[in-house]
């Protein structure tokens, strides 16, 4: 992953260019992320009771999950919150955040539109547009803003 030690696989095409991105901000303006804190696919028979199944079909990640008891809220300073609730409003609905779920879990961030909605392509596209601008994306330092 761009920015960071970590890698992941996930659904390519724009499933892969939202949650890439999720994850490069988080590493940028959260927590550095190293090798392994980053998880995205797992078959089915390997995700534990109450996890998202997302991360069966690529278009889920979870960031350090060891780092986040399943279950809990709170595990996370008020600038790393307001950090993810920014990058939440930013991804306009097409991704979803663990911690804000009934049975939480603060590590998971998961698209939460089909393959073939028009907000996840334009935010896929949106998102590589940015890549290609300097100055665009995640890891851009805002001077004076």
């Amino acid at each position: 992953m761009p920015g960071s030690a970590a890698s992941v696989s996930v659904r390519a095409g724009d499933p892969e260019a939202i949650l890439i991105y999720v994850a490069r901000r988080f590493n940028y303006e959260v927590r550095p992320l190293g090798k392994g804190d980053v998880v995205g696919f797992r078959p089915l028979s390997e995700i534990a009771a109450g996890v998202s199944t997302n991360l069966a079909s690529g278009t889920a990640i979870q960031i350090l999950p060891g780092s986040f008891p399943f279950g809990s809220r709170g595990n996370l300073f008020g600038s790393e919150l307001r950090t993810i609730r920014s990058l939440l409003a930013e991804c306009a609905g097409v991704v979803a955040w663990g911690g804000d779920s009934d049975n939480p879990d603060e590590s998971l961030f998961e698209l939460v539109k089909g393959p073939r909605d028009k907000d996840l392509a334009a935010l896929g596209t949106r998102i590589r547009q940015w890549n290609d601008e300097s100055g665009q994306g995640a890891g851009t330092v805002m001077i004076g803003a």
